[in-house]
C-alpha cells in the first residue's frame, strides 16, 4: 500500500501509471502524470530481515514517500526502472527525456544527453551497465554505462525512423536477424477453433562482424511501442559480459501497437560495455 496523506506535498495529485520495486525491495518507484517521480519506503519492519545502514532515511517508515523529484521541464512520468547492483532509478518522461536518480537520499534528477527522439513508453534494465527504452517512434534506445558509478549514456538506436546508425553509426544501426544488432519479427499462427496460438522460435544467426554495412538494414515498430521484456538468461550472461555462441541470439522482446512482437539482438553492447 502507498500511503496518501492529504495535504502533503508529497502525496500522488494524479495517476499513477508506472511502478518499479527495488531489487533490494526495501523501496517502491512510481512515476506519475503530475509530473513526478517519489521512492517510497516498503520496508515491513518486524517481518523482514533488518535493513541495511543507510538504505533509507532515517524516521521514515513503511509507506512514507522518501524522494519526491523530477528534472525541469519534467513531463508525464511513463515509465520507472531500477538498475540492478547499485541505487541508481531510470525513469522516462514525455518532454523526450530519459533521467536518473542516484540513490535513496538523492534530491535531484540528472537529464541524460543525447535524444531527439520521441518520447519513450517504456524502460528495461538488461544488466548492471545495459539498458533499453522504446516508445513512440518504434525503435529501441540503447543506454550503457562502464560501471555502476559511471553516468548512464545513449549508445544507439536501433531500428528507428531515422534508418541505420540513427545514434551511433552504422555498425551500431539495426540489422536483419542474427545480426548484430538485430531483430527478430516474430508471427503468432492463429489456430481458429482451439488450439490457442503459437510463436516460432528464433533461429541462431551469424557471429557479429562489426563491420559497417555488413548487414542489411530493418525497421522496427510502425507504432508505438508498449511492452519490454528482458530475457532473463541472455541478461545473466549480460550481466558477466559473455554470450553463448549456440544460444538463440536474442535479448530484449518488445510489443507494440502494430500487432508485432520484436527480438532483438544486444551482442555488440554487451560486449563494449
Amino acid at each position: 500500500m502507498i500511503r496518501k496523506v492529504r495535504g502533503s506535498s508529497q502525496a500522488h495529485e494524479s495517476s499513477v501509471v508506472s511502478v518499479a520495486w527495488h531489487p533490494n525491495s526495501l523501496m517502491l518507484a512510481t512515476g506519475s502524470t503530475d509530473r513526478r517521480v517519489r521512492l517510497f519506503n516498503a520496508y515491513v519492519h518486524g517481518y523482514e530481515p533488518d535493513a541495511p545502514a543507510g538504505a533509507l532515511p532515517p524516521n521514515s517508515t513503511f509507506g512514507d514517500c522518501v524522494i519526491e523529484v523530477a528534472h525541469e521541464g519534467c513531463g508525464w512520468v511513463h515509465a520507472v526502472a531500477w538498475s540492478p547492483g547499485d541505487d541508481a532509478l531510470l525513469y522516462t518522461s514525455h518532454d523526450g527525456a530519459v533521467a536518473y536518480v542516484r540513490g535513496p537520499q538523492a534530491q535531484v534528477a540528472v537529464r541524460l544527453d543525447g535524444g531527439g527522439q520521441l518520447p519513450l513508453k517504456c524502460l528495461a534494465v538488461v544488466s548492471e551497465r545495459l539498458a533499453v527504452g522504446a516508445g513512440w517512434d518504434g525503435g529501441l534506445l540503447v543506454l550503457a554505462r562502464r560501471n555502476t558509478q559511471d553516468t548512464w549514456r545513449q549508445v544507439a538506436v536501433l531500428g528507428g525512423p531515422s534508418g541505420p546508425g540513427a545514434s551511433g553509426g552504422a555498425a551500431l544501426g539495426a540489422a536483419a536477424a542474427g545480426g548484430s544488432g538485430g531483430v527478430v519479427r516474430q508471427l503468432a499462427q492463429m489456430h481458429v477453433g482451439g488450439g490457442g496460438s503459437a510463436v516460432a522460435p528464433p533461429s541462431p544467426g551469424p557471429a557479429p562482424s562489426g563491420a559497417a554495412g555488413a548487414q542489411p538494414a530493418t525497421t522496427g515498430h510502425s507504432a508505438c511501442v508498449m511492452g519490454l521484456h528482458v530475457r532473463r538468461a541472455a541478461a545473466s550472461a549480460a550481466s558477466r559480459g559473455q554470450w553463448a555462441a549456440q544460444s538463440p541470439r536474442w535479448h530484449v522482446a518488445s510489443a507494440g501497437l502494430d500487432g508485432q512482437v520484436l527480438l532483438w539482438d544486444l551482442s555488440t553492447y554487451i560486449g563494449a560495455t
